[in-house]
């Protein structure tokens, strides 16, 4: 049995069914929707050209670029995306998408990097600082841990 997650589009003049094998596919689609100048056609264009997890990285990481990158997508649009997608990336995600080991890291660690993010770190440099004084005192709490990071 195949499950899909699907989004109900209703317009005046049109009925439309998207299927997504994920949940988290089907939140981009709509997060995508949801940005002026994006239709159901490029926002599934963006999720056949990335990952969700790849576009989360992309967006934390502001690659105009690699959105760019996408048929259909020129930089101002990617620019759009990031803008509007910004905050509502998680960054556990997005270190993921980059290759990052955040879903295995220890709870401490994970909230050393979300905590750090939230400071205004970018996620990839939330990581190596967590990561760093992770090594050095394995043991340590959320709150020594961000100390640590802080102190570097």
């Amino acid at each position: 049995a195949v499950t899909l997650k699907i989004h109900h589009q209703i317009r005046e003049d049109d009925e439309a069914l998207f299927g997504f094998a994920t949940a988290r596919e089907r939140q981009f689609f709509q997060s995508l929707l949801g940005i002026t100048g994006i239709g159901p056609k490029l926002a599934l264009a963006v999720l056949s050209g990335l990952t969700p997890r790849e576009l989360a990285a992309a967006i934390a990481e502001g690659d105009v670029r690699r959105l760019s990158s996408i048929s259909g997508v020129g930089k101002k649009t990617a620019e759009r995306i990031i803008v509007e997608l910004k905050d509502k990336v998680d960054p556990l995600e997005a270190l993921a998408g980059r290759g990052g080991e955040a879903e295995e890291a220890p709870p401490a660690l994970r909230d050393a990097i979300l905590s750090l993010v939230a400071l205004g770190n970018k996620a990839e440099d939330a990581r190596a600082m967590a990561q760093a004084a992770y090594e050095k005192n394995p043991k340590a709490s959320v709150q020594d841990l961000i100390r640590l990071a802080l102190r570097k």
